[in-house]
């Protein structure tokens, strides 16, 4: 039996596979989101806070004043400056002192104060005073009622009336309160003040509400005889001089 023959089949080589084309991603689109702008709260105006006035002190003098020998008196250092302002009012001839408070006292009175350290300034404004005095550590509030050659005489809260040399006064006094009655309205009543220029022959013109070049004049010669510092203006001193009257208590009886 002849055999048949073996056919060999050819290899056919495969085609190599194409390579793909490589797809372009698409960019992924993100959207945007917009955002509303925050809305701005609206500024709520405050309410103003009300402010109170602090009500009137109470009438009278404080606790632990008591009056001896017809003068304000009190054993503590701290109440020393109520018993002098006191003290010196009333050399004024102040009414109502025992019913009235501390800090209603200048109100009450119509009267007007004026601090200064200078102790040689006492005697030119010639009025009583309250003295703040410092001895041994301790600061204390006495009145100077008058002045006798190099002598003063006191009003001492706790110890009453005492006579002291004047330079032993001056060594332990550290400031000077000066309460007297003005007669002006203000540095700004200038028919007041005119009024009172005319009066002491300081002034060659009729009195009128302006503040006039005869006006400046009239105050440097006041100033000027007074030993006043020269400023042509009334001030607080010029102010408290030109108020002098024959009513008003002295340092000199």
């Amino acid at each position: 039996v002849a055999e048949k023959p073996v056919v060999i089949a050819k290899v056919v080589k495969e085609k190599p596979a194409a390579p793909e084309k490589a797809v372009a991603e698409k960019p992924v689109v993100i959207a945007k989101v917009a955002e509303k702008p925050a809305e701005k709260k609206k500024a709520v105006a405050e309410k103003p806070v009300e402010t109170k006035k602090a009500a009137p002190a109470s009438g009278g003098m404080a606790k632990g004043l008591y009056m001896a020998e017809g003068l304000y008196r009190t054993p503590s250092a701290q109440q020393s400056e109520e018993a002098s302002y006191r003290n010196v009012m009333q050399a004024w001839g102040a009414d109502g002192l025992d019913n009235t408070g501390f800090d209603e006292l200048a109100l009450a009175g119509d009267f007007t104060t004026y601090g200064f350290t200078d102790f040689g300034k006492i005697a030119r404004f010639g009025v009583p005073v309250v003295l703040r005095i410092k001895e041994d550590g301790e600061v204390r509030h006495v009145a100077l009622r008058s002045i006798v050659d190099d002598f003063a005489l006191l009003l001492d809260p706790a110890s009453g009336r005492q006579i002291v040399s004047l330079d032993e006064l001056r060594d332990s006094a550290v400031a000077v309160l000066l309460i007297y009655r003005s007669r002006f309205s203000g540095s700004a009543d200038y028919l007041g003040i005119n009024q009172a220029l005319r009066q002491k022959g300081l002034l060659n013109a009729e009195p009128s509400a302006r503040f006039s070049v005869q006006t400046r004049r009239a105050l440097l010669l006041f100033q000027t005889l007074n030993g006043l510092r020269k400023t042509g203006v009334a001030d607080a001193e010029t102010m408290i001089l030109l108020s002098r009257g024959p009513t008003n208590p002295t340092l000199n009886p």
